[in-house]
């Protein structure tokens, strides 16, 4: 359940957006829990995609809400963040294989 918080927060820092914080907080909470309850990632995607499509039909619906969203200027990014991204991103990958990934001459033909 903590893995859940943290994604949320990550999701939302994410983001770049102070004022926006909470709500795309509350949007990871949500995602990080239909995936935590059906255990399948296509749903959490879904969803996402659907909130995305939602805020794209709202803007067109509404082009003022898209002006207001081009007034609020994107923080440049220091070289650094990319290679913080980089290096703590080799490790998350290589545990993810030593848990996730099997190995071919392990598995039984029923997996195939």
């Amino acid at each position: 359940i903590y893995s859940v918080w943290l994604t949320a927060i990550l999701f939302s820092a994410i983001h770049f957006q102070f004022e926006g914080f909470l709500p795309r907080f509350l949007l990871g909470l949500y995602l990080g829990y239909l995936f935590y309850w059906t255990k399948n990632l296509i749903v959490p995607i879904v969803a996402h995609f659907c909130n995305n499509a939602l805020m794209l039909v709202a803007g067109y619906l509404n082009p003022e809400m898209i002006s207001k969203m081009e007034e609020t200027p994107m923080p440049d990014l220091p070289w650094y963040s990319l290679l913080i991204s980089i290096i703590l991103l080799i490790p998350l990958i290589a545990i993810f294989r030593r848990d996730h990934v099997t190995d071919a001459t392990q598995m039984n033909p029923e997996h195939l």
